[in-house]
């Protein structure tokens, strides 16, 4: 492939993944008060977790950038951030605990993929090469008498005056 191919791939992935944040931001705002029946469903905190973290993973795939893999997610919690606001007619998308906790979880998610993005884990093989450790000592005679200490004279022995 040649190499303006090569970009243009990464730029839509680029775009696919910045669409997949505005995509998942918006139906986690809207379905944050979810009922199934009586009862309150807390869907969108586990869905924002996985979207954050396969949002930053496939903009990282696509782009091989690791600086724009973050991207997608600064851009959802932007829109998470204008959807607890207020409007001017005092409509609140996110208006309880639940809204919050799905900030807080999709930041904890995105958290935890940027993390482990960014910081390097070792690679899997052996340990590296180095002084060899030391070994412990023989064990000793397992029964028997003590060896004989030091002779002691009368030099040896200390008085207090």
């Amino acid at each position: 492939m040649s190499r303006a191919g090569d970009l243009a791939l990464r730029a839509a992935g680029g775009l696919v993944a910045l669409a997949g944040a505005v995509l998942t931001a918006v139906i986690e705002l809207f379905y944050t008060p979810l009922y199934v029946g009586p009862v309150r469903v807390p869907a969108t905190l586990v869905l924002a977790v996985l979207t954050n973290v396969a949002l930053v993973w496939f903009a990282h795939a696509t782009t091989g950038s690791k600086p724009f893999a973050l991207v997608p997610g600064l851009v959802w919690m932007a829109l998470m951030v204008v959807g607890a606001g207020g409007t001017t007619e005092g409509d609140i998308v996110l208006h309880d605990i639940f809204g919050l906790a799905t900030i807080f979880a999709g930041v904890a998610g995105y958290t935890f993929a940027a993390y482990r993005l960014i910081i390097p884990r070792p690679a899997p093989g052996p340990p590296a090469a180095g002084p060899p450790s030391p070994s412990p000592p023989a064990p000793g005679p397992v029964a028997g008498p003590a060896p004989p200490g030091p002779a002691r004279g009368p030099a040896d022995r200390h008085t207090r005056s």
